[in-house]
């Protein structure tokens, strides 16, 4: 008995069918009974590329957040040792994030009463004042943005001292007249010696 001859009555082999829808394409056929299988192949493709991006896209979202996550979460010591390891462009941004970090540290303990560490942390406040300084005017990069940095950095420093008692209150303006210099430093930098300030010599 020949198996290969027993199927349902209207139904087609595979081969049959392959070739029925062969003759549909060559005729120009479209619609439901005569897809393209060009159409079928670009469709698959299209599906496969979709899934393989949007894991991707998920992974590279996931390490941006770990990045943010690791930044925020880093201690002040921390900050401080890439700062003073790294160079150029790199170490002007750290240095100006560590100072902000230190001046909000102050503040913080001005306000509880431990006047002595607060002066310490402006200190630090003012050193790495001009180290971001300095890499800015070595790199010859981001000076402009540094010196508007100083200037916020100055004029915060400025509002705190002036919260303090009168006896607690000249070495924070010191800091801030050195904090100014070093603006003005940059100015002059930027753009020669008319930038600088009258009253500054």
């Amino acid at each position: 008995m020949n198996w290969s001859r027993l199927q349902p009555a209207g139904s087609l082999s595979s081969a049959e069918a392959d070739s029925d829808l062969n003759d549909g394409e060559d005729a120009g056929l479209k619609g439901p009974h005569y897809p393209s299988t060009a159409l079928i192949r670009n469709d698959l493709f299209y599906e496969i590329g979709l899934s393989m991006r949007v894991p991707f896209a998920s992974l590279v979202a996931v390490f941006v957040l770990t990045g943010f996550a690791l930044a925020g979460n880093e201690s002040a010591s921390e900050l401080k040792a890439r700062a003073d390891k790294s160079t150029g462009v790199e170490q002007n941004k750290l240095c100006l994030e560590y100072a902000h970090r230190q001046l909000a540290e102050a503040d913080n303990l001005f306000n509880k009463g431990e006047v002595e560490k607060g002066q310490a942390d402006i200190r630090e406040v003012v050193e790495y004042a001009h180290k971001a300084a300095d890499a800015a005017s070595a790199s010859g990069k981001h000076l402009k943005e540094t010196e508007i940095d100083l200037r916020r950095l100055g004029k915060r420093m400025h509002d705190i001292g002036e919260t303090l008692a009168f006896e607690d209150r000249d070495p924070v303006r010191k800091a801030v007249d050195e904090i100014e210099q070093i603006r003005s430093e940059l100015m002059v930098r930027m753009w020669g010696p008319q930038a600088e300030p009258k009253g500054k010599s």
